[in-house]
């Protein structure tokens, strides 16, 4: 496995970690579809929760936020679009971003990044 592709994998764990410790639960890790993966899916009390999770080891790179192209973003939708039809739901529907950054990780959370 390639560094970067582990360092994504514990990137991901991380957010998992830090999420659950503010009060959501995992539904599921790196849904996908033909049209991409949603890396964690999660509920926090009556709201479903899509999150996708950037991370950069090293410091001065571009920040996380701007790798997240328009079309990545329509990826993003187009699969949580898929897991609705195959699991509907009455809950709100929330697009989150979590960033990990650095080589002692520091996370920063962003909510509601797409409008639904």
């Amino acid at each position: 496995m390639a560094i970067h592709n582990q360092y994504g994998i514990e990137a991901e764990n991380l957010a998992l970690v830090y999420l659950q410790k503010q009060g959501y639960s995992l539904l599921l890790k790196n849904f996908s579809s033909r049209e991409g993966e949603i890396d964690l899916v999660m509920e926090n009390k009556e709201v479903l929760v899509f999150v996708e999770v950037r991370s950069l080891k090293k410091a001065g790179s571009i920040h996380p936020l701007e790798a997240l192209s328009r079309g990545k973003l329509l990826r993003i939708v187009k699969t949580a679009r898929y897991f609705l039809a195959k699991h509907p739901t009455d809950k709100n529907i929330r697009f989150d971003l979590v960033l990990v950054l650095g080589q002692k990780p520091k996370i920063e959370h962003f909510q509601n990044i797409i409008e639904a």
